[in-house]
Formats: structure tokens, C-alpha cells, sequence
């Protein structure tokens, strides 16, 4: 038998993050790519416009197969380029519903008209071999970025009445894969507020801001988010700070929770106090850990307390 022991290995290896990002149009969803390294741009709408992108790298896919093969060209290829940034995905799919129409010589004009959701699958399953090349390029040590717009869509909620949430505005199978396959998947906003005002007969709600851009990076009723990175779940929508944070990944948060430990050290008892010290010495790199020993010290009688 085999020994598999060998086999056997512990963390992960230390490769690019996977990259998602679902935004409104003129959020700064491409612009957010630029902070990639050396990146190209694969675009399937009219291309990058603007000062900041006139000296951007730009591929134009003309269809589904020369996007797979423009991927795995820069897996094996010897380019310059050390970032693959897909702008949009849901821009990309007309590609792939053309794709299939011509390969099943089918007299169908869309996938809906498909049985049983066939149509819908057949595009998943073509979209699950971008998700391999994309991978292999991330082996290869290429950043990897999807770029998708985002749409308000009605949620139906089997725990509760229904809502409106926003989601991107691709199919929602790919939508689907692309969330699992991701590292780290951003919805950027503007920051809006609302507040009642005052008006003849009544109040009416008026909305405020719409200039501050966030990165929302925790899952919302309201949004698609995650990470996997032990960064903040809520920033300034700057691409390149995120990416710092990523690659000093918990050092803020570790920094902020020590200090929150320390404040609270003077208030307990001596002999807890030494002991304390000797897990925060032990642990001073290990957030869980640190998290769990701040929340014991809170729950702990401050001394002079009854």
C-alpha cells in the first residue's frame, strides 16, 4: 500500500490571491485592477477609457475559444505580463451563449430556450474551463482578477419574507462559481446616506454622499462579499491598500487587539494579570488566540469590583 503520509502537507502555498470585485458602473471596478502588477486587461466591451488607461495593455477576445486560448498562452508564454484582469465577466458571456449556439448547430437564439436549464449548464461548465486556466496562471504566479457589474435583484428567502439585494449581473451559475472559486471577493459602493426631511404634508427620504467609495468585504443580506485574508472587512475602495493589507495580512488587526489587551491588563486581578502575559508573550502572532484570551479578560471582575 501506498504510504500517503508523504503526500501530506500543512498550510497553503504562498500564491497570488484570487480576485473578485462586483461594483456599479463608475465605481472604479478597472480602475482597481491598475494597482495589480503589470496587468492586462482582457476586455470584452469597448475597452478601457480614460487618462489613467492610456498606456494599459488590452487584449479583445473576438471569441469564447480565443478567450481560453489567450488564457492558457499566458500560462505557458513568455510575456511581461504578472496580472490577468477579466473586465467584465458578464460582458464576456454573450461569448460563450455564441459559442454554444454554433457548436450544438442549434436554431435556438438563446440559452433559455434550452430544456431543463441545459443552456444554463453548458455555459457553467464552459465558464468552469476559464476558472482552470485562471488557476493555472495563478501557478504560475500571475495575480487574477474578475470584474463584474452589479444589478438589484429580488431575493427570495425560505426563513422569511423577501428582498431586494444586489447581485452581479452575471448568470447566476457563473456568478455561482466565480464566488467559490475566489479568495477575496469585494462589492464597492458608494457610501450612501439617507435621512427624512421635511416637506409639505409629510417627510420623504432623500439620499446623501454618493462620493466615498468603500470596499465592503463581509457578506451582507444586501451584497455578495468575503474573505479569506484576516484583513478588515470594511475599507476605503483602494486597491492597493487592500493589497497591503493582504500582504501583511492580520498585522493591523493584531497590532489594534494587543493594544486593547493592554488597556485591560491593569484592571484584573495580579495572578491572572501574570498569566495572561505569559499567553499574550506566547501567542503574539496569533489573532484567534488573541481574540479569544481579550474576550476572557473582558468577562473577568475588574479588581474593586463585587
Amino acid at each position: 500500500m501506498e504510504d500517503f503520509s508523504k503526500r501530506i502537507s500543512k498550510g497553503s502555498p504562498p500564491l497570488p490571491p484570487r480576485i473578485v470585485i462586483i461594483g456599479e458602473e463608475g465605481v472604479g471596478k478597472s480602475t482597481a485592477g491598475l494597482a495589480l502588477p503589470s496587468p492586462l486587461f482582457i476586455c470584452a466591451e469597448d475597452g478601457l477609457v480614460g487618462r489613467n488607461f492610456k498606456d494599459t495593455n488590452q487584449f479583445h477576445p473576438t471569441s469564447w475559444q480565443d478567450t481560453l486560448d489567450h488564457a492558457r498562452w499566458m500560462a505557458e508564454a513568455d510575456h511581461p505580463y504578472k496580472s490577468y484582469i477579466l473586465d467584465t465577466v458578464d460582458w464576456i458571456e454573450p461569448l460563450v451563449i455564441s459559442h454554444i449556439l454554433t457548436r450544438d448547430k442549434t436554431t435556438f437564439t438563446d440559452i433559455s430556450q434550452y430544456k431543463n436549464g441545459a443552456g444554463y449548464i453548458a455555459v457553467a461548465s464552459e465558464f468552469r474551463l476559464l476558472i482552470s486556466e485562471l488557476d493555472s496562471l495563478r501557478r504560475h504566479g500571475l495575480h487574477t482578477m474578475l470584474l463584474f457589474h452589479s444589478k438589484i435583484t429580488n431575493f427570495s428567502n425560505p426563513t422569511g419574507d423577501d428582498y431586494s439585494r444586489f447581485a452581479s449581473e452575471a448568470l447566476r451559475k457563473v456568478g455561482s462559481l466565480a464566488r467559490q472559486w475566489a479568495d477575496l471577493i469585494i462589492f464597492a459602493q458608494f457610501e450612501t446616506i439617507t435621512k427624512q426631511v421635511s416637506v409639505p404634508f409629510g417627510k420623504q427620504t432623500k439620499a446623501f454622499g454618493g462620493k466615498r467609495r468603500l470596499a465592503q468585504m463581509e457578506h451582507s443580506a444586501a451584497w455578495d462579499a468575503k474573505t479569506r485574508f484576516n484583513i478588515p472587512t470594511v475599507m476605503e475602495f483602494d486597491m492597493s491598500q487592500i493589497l497591503w493589507e493582504i500582504q501583511h495580512e492580520g498585522e493591523t488587526q493584531i497590532k489594534q487587539i494587543i493594544q486593547a489587551i493592554n488597556l485591560t491588563l491593569p484592571t484584573i486581578p495580579p495572578d491572572i494579570r501574570a498569566q495572561a502575559l505569559t499567553y499574550l508573550s506566547d501567542n503574539a502572532d496569533n489573532f484567534p488566540k488573541l481574540q479569544a484570551l481579550l474576550s476572557r479578560l473582558n468577562s473577568i471582575p475588574k479588581e474593586g469590583e463585587k
